[in-house]
């Protein structure tokens, strides 16, 4: 028979063979994964697997080392799980196969093959003042955004003499999640399960809570509720995670031929005093951002010059083009740039023609004494982090959900877990 020591020797070169970094063959310090084939990676390796080639002009640059797939830095997956719980069951078995198996026997009482699994999102929601007789039709949970940007909520409502409860997603990521939806006070009760939400899909319990153990004439009561979701593995939440990317990226692809055109206009142009007048006005693109374009005064300046901002709004790159409009449609004086915007940043430009000149070369349009600035802003590449909250941004009515989209987790293939 086996020594204790023995067994935990196996199960240590097991560790060192399934979860060592691909690069240097030791148990990963900073765990990181690629999203395409999932192989583990320390970070500082694959950091300078990815960056070292700028220099060797070598065919392997952004690439990752096990699938070859393309792979930038930026898009390496953290384990955050790995060094709270890999690193100290190490410890436990070298520990115990140095002898010490007293010590490290309370750390080896594992199932052999436990998966780790993503992080949940956590929501609570309390149900105020509950009567089962006045109960409304439906009620909602404020919404709850995950760290890939998906916007769940609870849903519960009276059927028959029970009362429901559904976990929907709102917006965002479709995929296989497990969730779990439990309460913590006058009903114990806890569900726990894996389905496939699609968007606006609902999976929960129909018959979650019995109501008919409560007196007609009780007190109202508050009911707290807590729910959870998550990808089922890592796998898949690498799948979803491609799968937003490549989302994004299709997303920028569509916008950089989506320009937005402002018209600028300064009337009465020969009374506008550049030195003490100013003349702001603000626009909305189709992002919903907003731009104010103003000329640049104050302190008399020999060129003119314009002042774009983005008040508010998805940062990121945007190619800007003015066109200074004349009299004769052929002498319109052109500026086209590109430049990186904050919410709040104010990039000024030159128009490269001097105040004095703009009368006599006939841009205040002679007797229409008008001064034109057409203004068109166009994304080339905007931070995917905000582009991600406007795309699943829901702007739904609370009451507009329709019963069709529910299922029942008895649908679902597996097993119910109540606890």
């Amino acid at each position: 028979m086996a020594t204790a020591s023995g067994r935990c020797d196996s199960l240590l070169q097991r560790f060192s063979d399934q979860l060592q970094c691909v690069i240097c063959a030791e148990l990963p310090r900073n765990a990181h994964i690629c999203p395409h084939c999932s192989a583990l990676f320390c970070h500082d390796c694959v950091w300078q697997w990815l960056t070292r080639a700028a220099d060797e002009d070598t065919e392997d640059v952004e690439s990752c080392p096990h699938c070859r797939k393309q792979l930038r830095p930026g898009r390496l997956v953290k384990l955050q799980w790995f060094g709270a719980r890999v690193e100290p069951l190490r410890e436990a078995l070298e520990r115990a196969v140095n002898g010490d198996d007293q010590a490290a026997g309370s750390d080896l009482n594992l199932p052999q093959d436990v998966e780790p699994k993503p992080q949940f999102t956590v929501g609570t929601f309390t149900l105020r003042n509950f009567r089962p007789q006045q109960m409304p039709t439906r009620i909602f949970s404020q919404k709850v955004v995950d760290d890939l940007g998906s916007i769940w909520r609870l849903e519960v409502f009276p059927r028959g003499e029970w009362m429901s409860a559904y976990l929907t997603l709102n917006k965002g990521l479709e995929g296989r999640y497990e969730y779990i939806i439990e309460t913590l006070n006058n009903f114990p009760k806890r569900l726990r399960f894996e389905s496939n939400f699609k968007q606006r899909s609902s999976f929960g319990a129909a018959e979650f809570i019995d109501t008919r153990p409560i007196p007609g004439d009780a007190a109202p009561m508050n009911i707290n509720f807590r729910y959870f979701v998550r990808p089922v593995s890592f796998e898949e939440k690498c799948k979803l995670q491609q799968k937003l990317l490549d989302k994004l990226d299709k997303q920028d692809e569509l916008l950089k031929g989506n320009p937005n055109t402002f018209y600028y206009r300064v009337e009465n142009f020969s009374d506008f005093n550049k030195a003490t007048d100013r003349q702001q006005e603000s626009y909305e693109d189709d992002l919903l951002n907003n731009w104010r374009l103003e000329l640049n005064t104050g302190h008399s300046p020999r060129f003119l010059e314009m002042k774009v901002q983005l008040m508010y709004g998805v940062p990121g790159l945007y190619e800007v083009r003015l066109q200074l409009t004349n009299e004769v449609p052929e002498c319109n004086k052109k500026l086209s740039f590109q430049h990186t915007f904050e919410p709040g940043w104010t990039a000024v430009f030159n128009m490269q023609i001097r105040w004095a000149q703009l009368e006599e070369y006939g841009f205040t349009h002679f007797d229409a004494d008008f001064l034109e600035v057409i203004a068109t802003v166009c994304p080339i590449h905007l931070n995917h982090q905000e582009l991600q909250e406007l795309l699943f941004s829901s702007d739904d009515d609370e009451g507009s959900y329709e019963s069709n989209g529910i299922s029942e987790v008895a649908s679902e293939e597996g097993e119910q877990y109540y606890y």
